[in-house]
């Protein structure tokens, strides 16, 4: 899955994304939302498409991203573990859990 988390960048099943990513049922892709702040609409989405039972937050390289209110709120209301930190310390959790979706900020 994840091999490499660099500032800017990752490498997933050898192939390199320049930006945020989203990972859905071990599916990785771009981040669709843009920015430091994680909306409700995006982690939503990312709950719809999914049967997660957990979501893994890197809010960065120095925690710069950030969930509004409504995002935590919605996050705990879907009955979803979430584990959050800056994303060198938990983009490997991603790794070892089969159930859980990631949104993982690249850069600040």
């Amino acid at each position: 899955m994840i091999e490499k988390y660099e500032f800017g960048s990752f490498v997933v099943d050898g192939k390199r994304y320049d930006g945020d990513i989203t990972i859905i049922n071990k599916i990785p892709q771009l981040r669709n939302g843009k920015g430091h702040n994680i909306t409700p609409s995006e982690i939503k989405e990312m709950i719809l498409k999914s049967k997660a039972k957990c979501i893994i937050i890197g809010t960065g390289y120095s925690g710069g991203a950030f969930l509004e209110t409504a995002t935590s709120k919605l996050i705990r209301d879907a009955g979803l573990r979430i584990v959050l930190g800056k994303t060198q310390d938990v983009y490997k959790k991603v790794n070892q859990t089969e159930d859980c979706i990631a949104l993982l900020h690249a850069t600040c």
